[in-house]
């Protein structure tokens, strides 16, 4: 019988090719950015602190430096803080896993030419004057310095996270409806943005307090305090459950949720804004915004169009880890295989009523339009469920079919501007009509505004002729003509 032999892997992690590793997991430089910040309130909350963050960009041509300051009690590990998924040095529920200052750190600059470190000053280093500094590049081992003096550390205690941002890494943040090249400022305003709306909750019950500062290439300042939390406008009030204390499987939490239908925001470049992206349900864990815009995950069914003003927020309270949801590594996301995930979703089920679908802006202005017409004299019937073609079974329905004395008068809607392709649903409408022996005295496409594109494809139209040989009588009009305004809520 052969005697086995067993020996020793050498399996010691390359530190550089470690940190790179970790790398690439964030999908803007926003989520980075809330990473270097979660570690200061997690201090905050675990020392009972009415904390301060100070965040400064300063740009130059090609890269932002990123300077990340606290006035907390500074990291009394940094053994722990230094090693990868290490949770010994974890101070609140925030440092779930153990990654996200070196997380952050090799996102933004993991490259050969690293630029990055981090002064930390505790109550003990205070008293024999001194702080603590460790600098790039990172490696297995690598050297903690005890200095003289505080630092940049400005209070007593603190900690200071500064950090080279590489340009094109720094201008990720921007909104898909952007096609421009996002300048430094703008980008700085969507983090203002990110920051309010990522830890909302904490904002408004004070927790802590921001100061953002953004300095461009020419050494102009802009100072903003981020004291005013990112809050949806609710349409018409919100629904609020009392809180409710439950155990998602890994011990007691508190949970706490609103819902209701908001208004359109114009200001935000992400948030509430009405949109597919941005509805749906946002949660939160202590505070702090993990994930939103989930529908399908909850209710099994995509989100319609009409249902984009529906926002639920929950919110779930607990100082231990454990009995939370998992998150994903970036705390961008929720773990889908965590049970505590799913008994989750099935508490929003049970409690949230699914999104109704809200009337949207089009067919509130097609009911507005209809209850007009049906006002005028002579009109005999107005409908937004007639069907036509009904010789072909098609059940075809436009979107307002007025009759009245001297005909029908056929209306194909759009809310916003009209395209020639409109004219040919209006065209099929029409159609519709004659093959079911209704003869049409107007087709008219309404819409806010009409291209040029449009008004000569309708003088096109106008000169053919239906397939009982009479001419065709399209018409452009705009809501402003038919004196139909949206109310105040439909923004």
């Amino acid at each position: 019988m052969k005697e086995i032999i067993t020996r020793k892997s050498r399996n010691i992690p390359d530190g550089k090719e470690l940190f790179e590793g970790i790398s690439g997991n964030f999908k803007d430089f926003g989520q980075t950015l809330c990473e270097l910040t979660d570690n200061a309130i997690s201090n905050f909350r675990a020392h009972n602190i009415r904390g301060f963050i100070e965040i400064m960009l300063v740009e130059h041509d090609d890269y932002v430096d990123v300077t990340v300051r606290d006035n907390g009690t500074g990291i009394e590990n940094m053994d722990a803080t230094l090693t990868i998924a290490a949770r010994s040095c974890a101070e609140s529920a925030l440092n779930e896993h153990g990654m996200g200052l070196k997380h952050a750190l090799a996102s933004i600059n993991a490259g050969a030419d690293q630029h990055w470190s981090i002064q930390t000053r505790t109550a003990e280093d205070a008293a024999h004057d001194r702080h603590q500094r460790v600098e790039s590049p990172y490696s297995i081992g690598m050297p903690v310095y005890l200095v003289p003096g505080s630092g940049d550390i400005v209070d007593d205690t603190g900690t200071v996270v500064q950090v080279r941002c590489p340009m094109h890494k720094f201008l990720t943040l921007k909104p898909a409806s952007q096609k421009d090249d996002l300048s430094f400022a703008q980008a700085a305003s969507y983090l203002c943005e990110m920051l309010r709306y990522t830890y909302a909750n904490l904002l408004r019950d004070e927790v802590f307090s921001i100061l953002f500062t953004a300095v461009d290439k020419t050494g102009t300042s802009d100072d903003a305090w981020l004291a005013e939390p990112l809050e949806p406008i609710w349409r018409n009030g919100y629904t609020e459950l009392p809180p409710v204390e439950t155990d998602l499987g890994g011990g007691a939490v508190t949970i706490f949720c609103r819902y209701g239908s908001i208004r359109r925001s114009k200001k935000n470049a992400f948030y509430y804004k009405a949109n597919m992206a941005s509805s749906g349900a946002e949660i939160r864990i202590n505070g702090r915004v993990i994930q939103h815009g989930l529908h399908s995950e909850i209710w099994g069914k995509a989100l319609h169009p009409n249902q984009n003003r529906f926002i639920a927020q929950i919110d779930i309270l607990s100082d231990q880890s454990a009995a939370l949801p998992d998150t994903k590594s970036a705390k961008n996301g929720l773990r889908e295989d965590d049970a505590k995930v799913a008994a989750l979703f099935s508490w929003i089920r049970a409690n949230v009523p699914e999104p109704v679908k809200d009337e949207g802006r089009e067919q509130m202005l097609v009911r507005l339009l209809a209850e007009k017409k049906a006002a005028e004299a002579g009109v005999l019937r107005v409908s937004t469920e007639k069907n036509l073609y009904q010789c072909l079974k098609l059940q075809i329905k436009s979107d307002l079919f007025v009759s009245s004395t001297e005909g029908v008068t056929l209306f194909e809607a759009k809310a916003g501007g009209s395209k020639a392709e409109d004219l040919y649903q209006l065209r099929m409408y029409h159609d519709g009509c004659i093959a079911d022996d209704m003869e049409v005295r107007e087709a008219v496409l309404i819409a806010r505004r009409h291209p040029d594109t449009v008004r000569a494809l309708l003088a096109e139209l106008n000169r053919q002729k239906d397939k009982k040989g009479r001419p065709y009588h399209f018409a452009l009009s705009t809501w402003d003509e038919e004196g139909i305004v949206l109310p105040p809520d439909a923004a």
